[in-house]
């Protein structure tokens, strides 16, 4: 997308505008170039103030430059996002005699940016609703994330678990075997095994695992990742 570039002469107030400006905004050069309060009218009623105040305190700032964000309507009723940059000249005494600036069209960018959020939204949504346990530990056996049902079935508050090794609420005649199989996942494996915990209040807590090791883009071995279902009640019949 081109950039919509104008220019504003502090002395005469006049605004010059490029093609472009016109042509997304639905402006007629044949009448005339628009002014900055037409311009302004584009803008979205909830942003427009902060943008008139800025562009206020732009002529009595002691920086030659400025950069935000906003939405604007173009010509076709459709809400745009701008990213506006722009420069102060100064005359040889110091004043601000011009404003350049250029409007980046940033809404594809802000769709795709809008589109992350909301997957990650819904993905840690169904994470944390999730009947099993999560449990992600990284490349030094340290606890990085575990959902809402870990903390449930540990008996603990996320950040009680967070920090730790998940061999920490192991009893200790079980942890070498955690150690064990933490050096299974660095080379690789993928398993489902059984194995308790003891949780906050002292309980054995037995849980089926399903384990797989995490890797970067470049093989290394970057930690693991743990659905856990409570076993116990059948582990205790």
């Amino acid at each position: 997308t081109e950039d919509y570039i104008w220019d504003w002469n502090l002395l005469t107030d006049e605004v010059w505008w490029n093609d472009n400006f016109y042509s997304v905004f639905g402006y007629d050069a044949a009448e005339g170039t628009p002014s900055l309060g037409d311009w302004i009218l584009k803008m979205h009623p909830d942003d427009r103030t902060r943008i008139v105040s800025k562009l206020k305190d732009i002529k009595q700032s002691e920086t030659d430059s400025w950069k935000d964000e906003f939405r604007y309507f173009k010509k076709d009723g459709t809400l745009g996002v701008g990213l506006s940059k722009s420069h102060i000249i100064r005359d040889n005494n110091g004043m601000p005699i011009r404003i350049v600036g250029a409007i980046h069209d940033i809404t594809e960018r802000k769709k795709v940016l809008q589109q992350i959020a909301d997957s990650e939204r819904k993905y840690r949504q169904i994470v944390e609703t999730a009947q099993e346990g999560i449990w992600l530990i990284d490349e030094n056996e340290r606890t990085v994330f575990v959902n809402q049902k870990m903390c449930e079935l540990l008996e603990y508050p996320r950040e009680k678990i967070i920090g730790k090794e998940n061999y920490f609420f192991k009893d200790e005649t079980e942890v070498e075997e955690a150690l064990h199989l933490i050096e299974r996942r660095k080379k690789g494996i993928s398993e489902q095994y059984e194995t308790s915990y003891i949780t906050a209040t002292g309980k054995r807590l037995w849980v089926s695992i399903s384990a797989n090791p995490i890797f970067d883009d470049k093989g290394n071995y970057k930690g693991a990742l743990g659905m856990l279902t409570d076993i116990t009640h059948r582990k205790l019949q």
